[in-house]
């Protein structure tokens, strides 16, 4: 009509047949699509297409896509709609707008199962969504921001045990947020940064008891901090340094006796301090008296004497434990 196709036709170009108007698609058509003749298929499109498209050309729905089955408006994806891939999978279902996955949608693996379902903005994952693994395991349920997680969200292990739950900012654990062992027994509860423990927090062993509770910075103690045993009593109270006892702090054994007070350097007495288990006072260094120091003894604390120690201690303490 006027020069552009009207009415009942087949545009082979684009393999599409249907009511046209104004040289475009218009109203409930079909489109199919095949490696030849012999191997055409036909599925319904839902939808107007009142787009004028040229008179030749190959119709290239985005890259990857071979095939679309849905609505359309003026001619782009638009609506509800299924798309597959060159080799014929379905890689997406779900809502569409302008040719782009937007809404709630489904997106699939090679092997047709599951990759990721729950809310779509310009073709990313945007909202809350859930992702599954090629082996069908739940990776990651929460919110998602332009492509990747992005908000209040919780990760799962590849086999499926809860491994993170908290705040996430571009794909990495941040801000408030817990970590956990296999075993689903929390590791790391506190504050993150860029995917590690940042800022205030908590660490336990498997079996819940506390092993450290301070400051971290890049995963690592640093700062104010309280070492533990395993058993759970105060081990080191102090000041800690990329994971090492540097700086100020105080050293107990199991039963809470202070057993030194005073400067560490690398995990290892160094500096000013007061070794209470050997009653000795004086420098240390690389976890031993050096130099000058005070050696006190007695039998009761109305009884102490005290003796001037000269000379060189170099050899090391252990850490903790009893010294024989």
């Amino acid at each position: 009509h006027k020069g552009k196709y009207h009415g009942n036709g087949t545009q082979y170009d684009f393999k599409l047949e249907g009511q046209f108007e104004e040289g475009g698609l218009h109203g409930t058509s079909k489109h199919y699509d095949g490696t030849s003749e012999d191997e055409q298929f036909w599925d319904m499109v839902y939808g107007m297409l009142t787009r004028q498209y040229p008179a030749y050309g190959t119709h290239a729905i985005d890259a990857g896509v071979n095939r679309y089955e849905g609505q359309f408006v003026d001619g782009e994806r638009q609506g509800y709609g299924t798309a597959h891939s060159r080799t014929g999978e379905k890689f997406y279902s779900g809502t569409w707008h302008k040719g782009q996955p937007h809404g709630h949608g489904t997106q699939y693996h090679d092997s047709g199962d599951i990759d990721y379902e729950g809310q779509f903005e310009q073709g990313r994952c945007h909202g809350y969504g859930t992702h599954f693994d090629e082996n069908r395991v739940k990776r990651y349920e929460g919110q998602f921001g332009h492509g990747v997680q992005h908000g209040n969200g919780t990760a799962y292990h590849e086999t499926g045990e809860l491994f993170y739950s908290g705040t996430w900012r571009e794909g990495k654990f941040h801000g408030h947020g817990t970590r956990y062992y296999k075993s689903g027994k929390v590791e790391v509860e506190g504050q993150f940064e860029e995917g590690e423990p940042q800022g205030q927090g908590q660490r336990y062993t498997e079996s819940g008891t506390l092993m450290y509770s301070g400051m971290w910075h890049k995963g690592k103690y640093h700062g104010p901090g309280t070492q533990c045993y395993e058993t759970g009593e105060k081990e080191y109270v102090g000041n800690f340094v990329e994971g090492e006892r540097q700086g100020q702090g105080q050293h107990y054994d199991q039963q809470g006796t202070l057993m030194y007070s005073g400067m560490w350097h690398k995990g290892k007495y160094h500096g000013n301090g007061t070794q209470y288990d050997f009653k000795l006072e004086g420098q240390f260094e690389e976890g031993g008296l050096h130099g000058t120091s005070k050696h006190y003894d007695g039998t009761s604390e109305d009884e102490q004497f005290w003796d001037m120690v000269y000379g060189m201690l170099t050899r090391q303490y252990p850490a903790y434990g009893t010294h024989a």
